[in-house]
């Protein structure tokens, strides 16, 4: 079967992501932010790592609360998911994907259901079992 993922930027699960992200980012935070230990911030102060706690709220702001655009008519702010416009969006949609795939698809696969699966972006190949189509 072949599917293609219908408004996917607006579907993604951007607070799950997100988590993720920065779950896996602060397992080993120094292979992530390259601190250089001569160099200082505008105030004189050492860099350092951001705090777990900071680093999420900065990524929730910039993906959630300061998601806007305009059109002709005027500015919005996106309400679900992520914008179309974003340079950042494809690469949250992909990771988003990759989270569904290790949770769902994975599963799927050790269990048989799904004999070949192959994604590019959000178009999905699979070839499943004939008795599991209608139930996949």
């Amino acid at each position: 079967m072949s599917i293609d993922a219908q408004k996917l930027y607006t579907s993604v699960n951007v607070e799950m992501v997100i988590n993720e992200i920065v779950q896996i980012i602060y397992k080993s935070p120094k292979d992530f932010f390259k601190i250089n230990p001569e160099e200082k911030t505008n105030l004189g102060f050492d860099t350092k790592i951001p705090p777990e706690h900071i680093f999420r709220t900065f990524l929730f702001q910039i993906l959630i609360k300061y998601n806007y655009f305009s059109t002709v008519a005027g500015f919005y702010q996106q309400i679900d998911g992520l914008s179309m416009g974003s340079k950042i969006s494809p690469l949250i949609a992909n990771i988003y994907l990759n989270i569904m795939e290790q949770k769902i698809i994975k599963n799927e696969i050790k269990k048989g259901t799904i004999v070949s699966y192959c994604r590019f972006v959000d178009d999905i190949y699979c070839i499943v079992r004939k008795d599991q189509k209608i139930a996949f």
